[in-house]
Parts: structure tokens; sequence; C-alpha cells
């Protein structure tokens, strides 16, 4: 049920994202089209890979028409996939690093700007002297700067995930429709309770990721406020220096744990769908042979079969990525 709820909090959250309306937090223009530009770039490779994973199909098609150079011609392409694909990425790859230079660089920017706004303003419940207390800078700055990551990559990546979804569902709709390797009456549910386990689990990951987030926020301000003392406040005697190494140690060790716990959970889920998908394929290819019998298996239908699994390899991959 706790999954459920989170799925549909998901859901709801995605289709109405909501988030703090201010002109001091808006994002700077040149943010916004190098931001664009990565998602473009990242978009052109998916549509790319959506459309090559029907090639191998097309080569079968060709050739059973007895169009063997045409088919020749798409078989080649298919198998420059790979070189196009990692030349594209490469490219992807240079252009992503440095938007991340410019994009750190804005947040502590416009996080400074807020400081100087809100200093002294700014207060935090304390869980253990159970009172309101002014918070210093390097925490605020710290929040600032992850709520501006978020907002900021929420509002550049939104309509890039929008037509990404649609581009996957016309994508495994012409799956269906071209289908001729198994019955849809059996490839249709297979590809229901993939989609649907894949929500599941990335609904279970959201959850133990929004308690991993909040835990990881509280060590990163800590270790931040540590070191800013050791850095500025002088020491008057050696057990007080030796106090904030051993608090920061034991914040180390804690946060070392909160990232070790959640990646383990994550790794474990990322193994569960991983075999679902391995044994999703094994099924196809059973009843594929079922359904046209040993006796009758030949290369061409072999090379069916690879064309089918190619696109349902492909199909499935993306809805992984989308929903993690």
């Amino acid at each position: 049920m706790k999954l459920l709820k989170e799925l549909g909090k998901m859901i709801h959250n995605f289709i109405c994202p909501h988030h703090i309306d201010e002109p001091i937090l808006k994002m700077p223009k040149s943010v916004k089209k190098m931001g664009t530009k990565i998602e473009v770039l990242s978009l052109s490779l998916t549509i790319f890979s959506l459309a090559f994973a029907f090639v191998l199909k097309l080569t079968n098609m060709m050739i059973e028409q007895k169009l063997f150079l045409l088919g020749i011609i798409l078989y080649m392409l298919y198998r420059g996939e790979g070189v196009i694909r990692d030349a594209f990425s490469l490219y992807t790859d240079s252009e992503y690093t440095k938007y991340n230079m410019i994009f750190d660089d804005e947040l502590v920017l416009k996080g400074t700007n807020i400081i100087g706004a809100t200093k002294d303003k700014v207060l935090k419940y304390n869980e253990d002297s159970k009172m309101y207390q002014i918070m210093d800078n390097e925490t605020i700055l710290n929040t600032i700067k992850q709520y501006l990551n978020n907002l900021w990559k929420h509002q550049i990546k939104h309509r890039f995930d929008v037509i990404e979804i649609i581009s996957i569902l016309l994508m495994v709709a012409t799956a269906i429709v071209t289908n001729d390797a198994i019955p849809n009456s059996i490839y249709i549910p297979l590809i229901l309770i993939f989609g649907s386990l894949a929500f599941l689990s990335s609904a279970f990951i959201n959850i133990s990721r929004g308690n991993y987030y909040k835990k990881n926020r509280d060590f990163n301000n800590e270790q931040s406020v540590i070191v800013n003392d050791l850095l500025r406040v002088p020491t008057i005697v050696s057990k007080d220096l030796d106090m904030r190494i051993a608090r920061f140690k034991n914040t180390v060790i804690n946060s070392n744990k909160n990232i070790k716990d959640f990646h383990k959970k994550m790794n474990f889920t990322r193994l569960i769908m991983t075999l679902i998908e391995t044994f999703s394929q094994y099924g196809i290819i059973i009843f594929y042979v079922m359904n046209i019998r040993l006796n009758n298996l030949t290369l061409a239908s072999i090379a069916q079969l690879t064309a089918t699994l190619v696109i349902i390899d492909t199909a499935i991959g993306y809805t992984r990525r989308l929903v993690y």
C-alpha cells in the first residue's frame, strides 16, 4: 500500500509540479540555454536509439521481399549504430561537463545573493534542544544550493521527460503492431507486467531516496559547519579541538553508512529488475519456439526473433532509465 501511495505521489508530482515562485530564485538565462541544449542532445540520442531498434526488423523485411541490396545497406547501418552513438555521446559528455561547472558556479552566486537578503532571518528547529535557532550561513548556502539544483534541473528537464515518455509509448505501440514473433496475447501482458514492476521498484527507490537525501543534507551541513569552525575559530584548549575532530569523524562515519545503505537498496532493486528483464526475454524466446515448433526453426526465424528482442530490450531499457 505504501508503494502504491508513493507511486501515486510520483505521478501527481510529475503531472503537477510545484515550487516556490520568487524572482530571486529565477534561473539565469545562460544556465537555461545550456541546459536546454544538453536535454535536446539527450532527447535526440534517445529518439535515435528508439528508431534504430527497428532497423534490424526492417532489414529482415527487405530480405524477405528480395530487396537484398537495401537489406544489406540497412544491416550496415544497424551495425554502425554503436560507433555513431559513441561519437555522439562523447560530444554530449563534453558539453555536460562544461554545463555542470557553470551550473555549480551559478548556484553559489545565486546562493550568496540570497544569504545577503536573509542574514539572521532564517530559523531552524533543533530536535535536541527543542528550540528554534538562527541558521548559520554555511547551512543556508548548502540548503539553497540543493533546492535550486533540484528546481532548475526540473524546470529544464520536465518538458523533455514528457516528450521522451511519448516517444517510448509510441515505440511500444509500434512494436506491438509490428510484432509477428509471438501472439500479442502473450506479448502485451509481458510488456505491461514489466512496466508495472519498473514503476513499483521506482516508487520503492524513491521512498529510500527521500530518507537518504534528508540525512545526507543534514550530514553535509554539519560537516561544513565543523570544517569552517576548525578553519576560522581558534581553539583555546586541546580538548576543544579534539571534540570538534571527534564530531567530524562521527558525522563522516554516519554519512558513509547512510550512503552505503541507500546504494545497497538501489543495487538490490536494480538486480531484481535485471533478472526480471532477463527472464522476460527468455520467456519470449520459449513462447516463440513453442509457436513455430523446433522442426520449423530456420535462420530466418532466428533473425526475426532477434529483431523482436532488440526492440523489446531497447524499450525496456529506456523505460527503466526514465522511471529511475
